[in-house]
């Protein structure tokens, strides 16, 4: 079974390319063991909160300018349902105290202050993408900064987008269900799909957008590309998993105490950081097979070898099936 599986992937090319799914998966293989995705990973969850906590905090001060407290409350909810529960417990008291407690009188002056950090650090994790295609920032840092800005404002729509749609869908929902049109078990299931399904689009738009804008080396652009479906597939399944798995199989509040919660917001943020490396280093792999004239742009990936050795296993192939026969 595993020899037809190989033989399958070692005769048949990956869509719009001229190299079979065994050679990019080995070229893959060799990207991540070359290029310490995890210690990667665990740097762009850190350059993701310094980049976060001001977007969040210029959000957050901005919401009740434009929503009801009602709504407000719905926003704290749709964080309740997509975040994993130990994670929100972390994010809830400073979210509540911003929205209802905080005085705005200030907040135009020091705005200014948060975007300059949340560009550096959005800056930051482009240097990380950068890192999978193995090449050097050449941009001047004007264009870097535009970059981050562009980047930033695309997150900040899309978390708006988000919320809309949550806030429109519930509202949609409990007008059937107030209209008893449909059983409220099937709307409520359905609910669930809709939900997932809507963080799946938003989730691919967001990491497509910043796999093709982010590195300093521009690819084609393509919607719904290998790397973007498992970076945001990934996402939902560590998302759900994570709140299964700490709520179930996990002592970590015994072992930590109160920074139990925080502990499990880095460790769910690292994976997540892992998983969105993982995706652009597959769509690097990708771009790179479908290049006419191949470089080395991921992280010392001897191609030559590869090609060899692909070339050795498909003889080896031909001769084991003429002995067979």
């Amino acid at each position: 079974m595993i020899k037809k599986i190989k033989l399958y992937l070692d005769t048949h090319n990956y869509p719009k390319t001229d190299k079979s799914y065994l050679f990019l998966i080995n070229a893959f293989n060799k990207g991540v063991q070359n290029s310490l995705l995890g210690v990667r990973a665990a740097a762009i969850a850190f350059k993701l909160i310094m980049a976060a906590i001001p977007l969040l905090i210029v959000i957050l001060n901005l919401l009740p300018s434009f929503f009801t407290q009602e709504n407000l409350n719905n926003f704290i909810l749709l964080l309740q349902e997509y975040l994993p529960k130990n994670v929100f417990t972390v994010i809830d008291g400073p979210i509540n105290y911003i929205l209802f407690n905080t005085t705005r009188g200030y907040a135009g002056i020091w705005i200014f202050v948060v975007l300059f950090i949340a560009l550096n650090g959005v800056r930051l994790i482009i240097e990380s993408f950068n890192a999978s295609y193995h090449i050097k920032e050449t941009r001047p840092i004007w264009e870097q900064f535009i970059t981050s800005f562009i980047i930033w404002i695309l997150i900040t729509i899309l978390l708006v987008i988000s919320i809309v749609l949550f806030l429109i869908n519930k509202d949609i929902f409990n007008w059937l269900v107030s209209l008893n049109l449909m059983n409220e078990n099937v709307i409520h299931s359905f609910y669930f799909i809709v939900k997932y399904v809507l963080f799946f689009i938003l989730l691919v738009l967001l990491f497509e957008i910043i796999f093709y804008i982010a590195p300093a080396r521009r690819r084609k652009f393509r919607f719904m590309t290998s790397g973007t479906i498992i970076a945001a597939i990934s996402t939902l399944i560590i998302t759900g998993g994570f709140d299964i798995f700490i709520s179930n199989f996990s002592n970590y509040n015994k072992i930590y105490g109160p920074l139990a919660t925080v502990f499990i917001f880095f460790l769910w943020l690292q994976t997540v950081a892992f998983m969105i490396l993982v995706g652009f280093e597959i769509n690097a792999v990708v771009y790179l097979a479908d290049e006419e004239n191949p470089r080395p742009i991921i992280s010392k990936i001897n191609f030559k070898k590869i090609f060899s050795k692909h070339n050795k296993k498909l003889k080896n192939n031909e001769l084991q099936e003429k002995k067979d026969r």
